[in-house]
């Protein structure tokens, strides 16, 4: 076991353990109001308004231009082939350092449960507020542990990559352009329901539970999650179930998709074979 996975699930149980001890042996204190003078333990939102003045401005519009609006439309086609790049270069290293990505979210996991348990304290929030943002937490953190594992099919899509090379810049250019290669390969038409669908949904869920721990940090959004809370608390814990488990499906989806594929392929191709026995009567 290398010293990142360690350090992912040291991370995950020290979360785990943090979770545990505020949530029953936290003493319970009376609700206070983030703003207000009784102790109804309602957060408010103040709303400020500001008055805009309007000014009437006359806008002249420029005669249309052939050789503008052709130019823009090179300029989108180029604009929309470099985010395909960025795209595909972001599958590239979140796929080569995935256990580097996991083991750092464990960490800002942690952080990010000690930073919430230091609000609850400071707001005095009810036990029925305090066990909702512990046990968010604590889906998290298993949500990153699962992370860890890395379906086999990506495997050895990862297997095909060069060793990572910053020896020098040509180098790194070098196992750059090869693992994009690989990875375009992945995704084309023979591939893309083999692999190249897996490592998608692989990525997508990397993305939904990074922002999802990122969101944890500002006070703004733990706030407003408590007011949530506080207005419909059975509305809160199914969203909180419904992410969890959607970013779960989205990272280990190997699990549900080829039993699927195995299943489904053969009544696929018995439909296909009977549309095309019918167009060649």
């Amino acid at each position: 076991m290398e010293i990142k996975d360690i350090i992912t699930i040291i991370g995950v149980l020290f979360s785990i353990a943090v979770a545990i001890k505020t949530l029953f042996f936290s003493s319970s204190k009376p609700t206070i109001n983030i703003e207000g003078n009784n102790n109804t333990a309602k957060i408010k939102n103040e709303k400020n308004t500001t008055n805009i003045s309007k000014t009437t401005k006359t806008v002249i519009i420029p005669p249309k231009n052939s050789n503008n609006n052709s130019n823009s439309s090179e300029n989108e086609v180029v604009l929309m082939l470099l985010r395909i790049l960025c795209f595909i270069i972001g599958i590239v290293f979140i796929l080569t350092f995935n256990t580097y990505i996991v083991a750092i979210l464990s960490v800002l996991i942690v952080i990010s449960l000690l930073l919430n348990v230091a609000r609850t304290k400071k707001y005095r929030l009810t036990s029925q507020e305090i066990f909702f943002v512990i046990i968010e937490h604590v889906f998290l953190s298993i949500i990153v542990l699962f992370a860890l594992y890395m379906p086999e099919q990506l495997k050895n899509l990862l297997g095909q990559f060069k060793p990572f090379n910053v020896n020098g810049f040509s180098f790194f250019i070098d196992w750059l352009t090869d693992s994009v290669k690989i990875i375009l390969s992945s995704l084309n038409k023979d591939e893309m329901f083999n692999v190249g669908i897996v490592l998608l949904l692989r990525i997508v869920g990397t993305v939904f539970l990074t922002s999802l721990i990122l969101n944890k940090f500002p006070k703004k959004t733990f706030i407003r999650k408590i007011q949530n809370f506080r207005e419909n608390s059975k509305s809160s814990y199914f969203s909180l179930a419904l992410s969890c488990f959607f970013i779960l499906l989205l990272l280990q989806s190997s699990f549900l998709y080829y039993p699927l594929k195995d299943l489904l392929s053969p009544i696929m191709e018995s439909i296909r074979d009977s549309i095309s026995i019918w167009f060649n009567k």
